[in-house]
């Protein structure tokens, strides 16, 4: 998971100097954006870490070494399965971008070897992509049911105020420093001012690839989106990406790229040359960015930005050997990072996360937890006298996932993937007269946010954001005597709004054959795992229909009896079961035929891995052997 150990590997053949390469890597494994990953998003530092190995596999590949097809295949599957796999697109997208330019700027190129390097290359791919057909064919199975084609049309792009946080990190909001109102998505460049230097002392001085050069262009350019024109552009251009929500997803790229770049700059600076230019060009070049830097707002009263200058002038200081100038650079940029770096790597003591907050003590058991619209709006900024402060904050509010920590379910609208009648069901309590009654149907216990809750008492335990309890939740399964045909949203809606629809007595049903009059029972439901929902309600002599406030996601089966039973669609959104006379229970299973499916192609990658590393294996043994048979 060290981003910097897979970019060490990939720039040994772009840069000879050990210190060149350790600068570059540094720079990528320590750039405000990993450091942000690996603290707030594990799955997209993942996901971040594997972009060097899949670029250095890719080389392989594309060089026709031997096990190229097997490394890269592997190497992007890991990616893609890693838990983000927009990165691991737009990874690919750069590796087809750098290899096309590679292959334009070669004109000399046979086009038989390139059709088979093309070819490895699908291959490659198809394999990837086959070992991850256990979720992919599970989520293109939910997409037609999700609310993923309305969060695709809300896309952002980062502004040229980004572009500031080359220099200072902090341009765009952060506590340590003052600001006191920063947005919880920041998105940074900053990889440290030498490695800003060193690019531009690199392309000023012609010490970097063109080719790399112009990848890193066009990945810059990307990463702004609409800034510059071409983020809407591509979306009905390049087939896939509309998926690209962010063009701040272009980052780990950006800052590969960039990594390079300073590394074959560090390469040059370090060599020993004739002419003595390259130092004043290194000079200005520093002094001209430390400048900008301080215009911007750096931090200069920090002890770190001025030990970080002072090592970047010796970095080009020709008078002194190149292993203490590698050195130099190499401090330099551990002081340029440090304050970035310690920001992030900030944590409260253990019994902080151990102990639960205090209102989660106070939330009934088995129901849920309803975070407000205005409580979402309002915490997409972060703000407070101190890191620790803004923690307490979070803690005491219980902020949007954190009572997943204390095991605890909730009714919140911060889900990357939601079915659309959920965002229906979210947002129905601030449109019905009788939003009480909304709440209490969705199981909800406890309510954190402003607004008037009839009803309900405001807790005195919470020191922020103000908590209310007494809801009377209904649970999450019951039995009604009542079934509805289900018809359109909006009808359905005011129906159910109306003070004379009591959601623990009817419930509409997707299945016009459902609706009718139904004998109410007594019921319990247990849940042995979270795949499994087990449901005794014993028979009293009449037909009833369960209902729940549960999800119906595709992929949920029901048995009664052993013997399968279909499930109902319950108030637009929702699982229910029908039980007939003498059946006294039901167990609900999620086993979707799609991951099965899926899980045996990803059974099926693995054996060709198997296979193919066991004949990797044997053609290099049989090579060792033949080089080492003497003939007498």
């Amino acid at each position: 998971e060290k981003p910097e150990t897979g970019f060490w590997f990939f720039i040994r053949p772009y840069a000879a100097s050990p210190w060149a390469r350790l600068a570059g890597g540094l720079a990528f494994g320590f750039s405000f954006e990993a450091v942000a990953l690996q603290m707030g998003s594990p799955a997209l530092f993942i996901t971040f870490s594997w972009v060097a190995w899949v670029l250095t596999a890719a080389n392989r590949l594309w060089a026709g070494k031997r096990g190229g097809v097997l490394g890269f295949s592997f190497c992007f599957a890991m990616q893609l399965a890693s838990g983000y796999p927009v990165y691991a697109y737009l990874t690919l997208f750069s590796v087809l971008l750098w290899k096309a330019l590679e292959t334009s700027f070669n004109f000399k190129e046979n086009k038989k070897k390139l059709f088979v390097r093309f070819f490895s290359f699908t291959v490659a791919v198809g394999l990837a992509v086959l070992f991850n057909l256990s979720w992919i064919l599970p989520f293109e199975e939910f997409i037609p049911l999700s609310n993923i084609a309305h969060r695709l049309d809300l896309s952002s792009s980062l502004g040229f105020p980004n572009l500031a946080t080359w220099l200072n990190p902090f341009f765009c909001g952060h506590p340590l420093v003052g600001w006191h109102e920063t947005p919880f998505f920041v998105w940074s460049y900053f990889m440290g001012l030498p490695a800003l230097t060193l690019i531009l002392w690199g392309l000023i001085r012609r010490k970097v690839d063109t080719i790399f050069a112009t990848v890193f262009g066009v990945v810059l350019w990307l990463s702004l989106g609409k800034t510059l024109w071409v983020g809407e552009w591509l979306k009905g251009l390049v087939p896939g990406y509309s998926w690209v929500v962010r063009s701040g997803y272009w980052l780990p790229l950006v800052c590969f790229f960039a990594a390079v770049l300073a590394s074959q700059g560090a390469q040059g600076i370090l060599e020993r040359g004739e002419k003595g230019r390259d130092s004043w060009f290194w000079f200005f070049a520093s002094a001209g960015l430390i400048l900008l830097d301080w215009s911007l707002g750096a931090p200069v009263f920090l002890w770190s930005f001025w030990m970080g200058c002072l090592f970047l002038f010796l970095a080009g200081w020709k008078a002194i050997p190149p292993g203490a100038r590698g050195f130099s650079l190499v401090l330099a940029l551990v002081f340029s990072l440090f304050p970035a770096v310690k920001s992030f790597y900030f944590t409260m003591p253990q019994d902080f996360y151990d102990s639960p907050p205090p209102c989660a003590a106070a939330a009934p058991a088995r129901s849920r937890i309803f975070h407000t619209p205005g409580f979402v709006d309002q915490e997409k900024s972060v703000s407070g006298e101190s890191v620790p402060a803004i923690y307490q904050k979070f803690k005491g509010a219980l902020l949007p996932n954190w009572p997943l920590q204390n095991g605890l379910e909730q009714t919140g609208l911060n889900n990357t993937i939601c079915l659309n009648e959920f965002l229906r069901w979210y947002y129905a309590p601030q449109e019905a007269p009788a939003q009480m009654k909304f709440i209490r149907c969705l199981n909800t216990g406890m309510i954190i946010g402003s607004g008037v809750f009839p009803g309900a008492s405001r807790w005195k335990g919470s020191a922020s954001e103000p908590v209310w309890l007494g809801i009377h939740p209904l649970p999450k399964w019951w039995s009604v005597s009542k079934a509805l045909a289900q018809g359109d949203w909006g009808l359905d809606f005011k129906s159910m709004a109306d003070p004379k629809f009591d959601f623990s007595k009817s419930c509409y049903v997707a299945d016009p054959q459902g609706a009718g009059d139904y004998k109410t029972r007594g019921l319990e439901a247990s849940w042995p795992s979270v795949n499994q929902v087990d449901l005794k309600a014993p028979d009293n002599g009449g037909r009833a229909l369960l209902v729940s406030s549960e999800l119906a996601y595709p992929g949920w089966k029901a048995r009664v009896d052993g013997q399968g039973r279909s499930l109902e669609v319950i108030n637009h959104s929702f699982r229910g079961v029908v039980l007939e006379p003498g059946e006294n229970g039901a167990v609900l299973n999620y086993r979707p035929a799609s991951f099965r499916l899926g899980m045996f192609f990803s059974l099926l990658a693995v054996g060709i891995w198997f296979f193919a590393f066991l004949g990797f294996f044997r053609d290099r043994k049989s090579t060792r052997l033949n080089s080492s048979h003497i003939t007498i």
